[in-house]
């Protein structure tokens, strides 16, 4: 992460861990904002860490953002309208005999500028409120000498805000999508201990709504689904 920031951490045993951050945005900034100037105060989050000697690696991720969508309303005096936005996040790894399991899920506010879904909502008041998303994935891989099938899944969505708002499109990313789905199988070859070839097919598919209800969330679905074929090659060395 090359956001600017502080952290501090501390190892608790040889299995847990525990980091503090603050943060600004840099590379990824949340959709519409012009950077610094609009971040009322820096992003705080947190990380437990848990990993033990039999593979099992597990972590879990929280934060709340705070930016302001104006610095000045529409009388041209200093805004005071601020969005609050929490979230977490969790992942996890773990190898069996022969089955590597990975696993994740996000859920928060205003969360793109972790290039996910949803965005900024506006209240009939005036006052700006975090549309929210939640995103769950997995991967599974069966590792062998030669060849290593697996398989990623995914599934994301728009829940909308928890008051009655409207969607803000310049401070939200497809404020109209409501579901997206990923289905993408693999297989590589293991030619050589240096060279790998490996093929893969993607399916996604994103639910455009046309109408939103009260809450800015997305409603009367219509599909639409793209496939994806690559081929690649590494060579190590």
């Amino acid at each position: 992460n090359r956001s600017f920031q502080l952290q501090v951490g501390h190892n608790l045993s040889d299995q847990w861990s525990i980091v503090g951050y603050i943060l600004g945005q840099n590379d990824f900034k949340s959709v519409g904002f012009s950077g610094a100037d609009q971040a009322v105060m820096p992003e705080f989050a947190a990380r437990v860490r848990y990993q033990n000697a039999n593979g099992f690696f597990a972590v879990l991720n929280g934060g709340v953002l705070t930016l302001k969508p104006e610095l000045k309303d529409a009388d041209g005096y200093k805004s005071d309208h601020c969005i609050v936005a929490p979230y977490i996040s969790g992942s996890l790894r773990y190898t069996f005999d022969k089955l590597q399991v990975k696993a994740g899920f996000v859920y928060g506010g205003n969360m793109t500028s972790h290039v996910m879904l949803g965005g900024v909502g506006q209240k009939a008041n005036g006052d700006y409120v975090p549309l929210y998303t939640d995103s769950y994935w997995i991967d599974l891989q069966h590792p062998v000498k030669k060849w290593t099938p697996g398989i990623f899944c995914g599934y994301s969505s728009n829940l909308g805000a928890s008051e009655k708002a409207v969607a803000v499109a310049r401070f939200s990313r497809a404020p109209e999508i409501g579901h997206l789905y990923a289905i993408s199988p693999r297989i590589y070859y293991n030619a050589t201990a240096k060279l790998w070839f490996g093929v893969e097919y993607m399916m996604n598919r994103a639910d455009y709504g046309t109408t939103m209800d009260a809450y800015a969330k997305p409603e009367d679905f219509t599909a639409y689904t793209n496939h994806r074929f690559s081929l690649n090659a590494k060579y190590f060395f």
